[in-house]
């Protein structure tokens, strides 16, 4: 259970799926295609940084495995957090443009803890940029141009965002 809760795991940097099964079920039956990450929703005003707007964004990531703020309060911290299953056989969302309260569209941004090797070219979590097929050669020239980079990695924070406000 606690291996499970700490996940996601990585060697050498390359993610390692993991999945809890019923012993009845054959081998070829378990289908290894999500994995949990907590996921840091950045750009969000105070009073949408709630439990229920975080199961409304993640939702629309993943499955929400649970929202990082106390039931019936706002967080305080500079994003709001959760841990959500990623479909890792699809590309990463660096962003999204949401609709707050009175109808204002806002656009957020999404960093990842514990975030595997990438690839920068084409969002996927299966690979690094030097071993990407799309336009391998070109890697080194690409860098300045490509739309995702390190920023998309988050720092690692203490649950209820503690080490987050310093007064």
């Amino acid at each position: 259970k606690r291996i499970m809760d700490m996940s996601p795991w990585t060697y050498e940097k390359q993610l390692i799926l993991l999945k809890e099964f019923e012993g009845e079920q054959a081998l070829k039956d378990i289908q290894l295609w999500q994995s949990p990450f907590w996921v840091q929703i950045h750009n969000l005003p105070l009073h949408s940084r709630t439990r229920e707007t975080g199961w409304e964004i993640g939702s629309k990531l993943g499955e929400v495995v649970e929202v990082d703020v106390a039931e019936s309060s706002v967080h305080w911290g500079k994003y709001l957090r959760e841990r959500v299953q990623l479909d890792v056989m699809k590309k990463l969302i660096w962003g999204k443009k949401i609709a707050i309260k009175g109808g204002e569209q806002r656009w957020i941004m999404f960093k990842y803890e514990h975030l595997p090797n990438f690839c920068y070219r084409c969002e996927m979590l299966s690979h690094g940029l030097r071993d990407c097929s799309e336009g391998k050669e070109e890697v080194l020239s690409e860098l300045p141009t490509l739309q995702y980079g390190a920023w998309l990695r988050g720092k690692v924070s203490r649950r209820g965002g503690r080490d987050l406000v310093k007064f």
